[in-house]
């Protein structure tokens, strides 16, 4: 008999939720391409730095989201990830955007920067490859 009376239960509680939400995501997130990148020229080991990175925003329904990184070692291919907003009215007006991370030097000899910049002609990914050497 509990055990019917807590499936009742269960049961009444399940069915009073809503499903009235709208499951229409109203944003989605897009990799834009690089336009500029400020680095040092050169790296000392265990040093900080501020790398800065400018993109076009291409109206006002893009917003700096986070950066994309992806690799290993001493090599990083970086990504600007933007939130687009679907609900808003957007000017279409481009934005030039320069947003910044913070890099912590941890190894030897030289560190490979791969910045996103968008498909080429033939369809493919491009990068602006930087090497930058780390003195000791």
């Amino acid at each position: 008999m509990r055990r019917l009376v807590f499936l009742i239960v269960i049961s009444v509680f399940i069915s009073a939720c809503s499903n009235d939400i709208d499951s229409t995501p109203d944003f989605y997130l897009e990799v834009l391409p690089v336009k500029e990148v400020v680095l040092p020229t050169e790296f000392s080991k265990g040093q900080s730095y501020e790398i800065e990175v400018t993109y076009i925003a291409p109206n006002s329904c893009y917003t700096f989201s986070d950066f994309s990184f992806q690799g290993n070692n001493q090599e990083r291919t970086v990504g600007v990830v933007n939130s687009v907003d679907l609900t808003d009215n957007c000017n279409d007006v481009p934005e030039e955007v320069r947003v910044s991370f913070d890099f912590t030097v941890d190894g030897t000899g030289s560190f490979v920067f791969k910045f996103y910049q968008g498909l080429g002609y033939t369809g493919n990914n491009e990068f602006y490859t930087v090497e930058v050497p780390i003195i000791e």
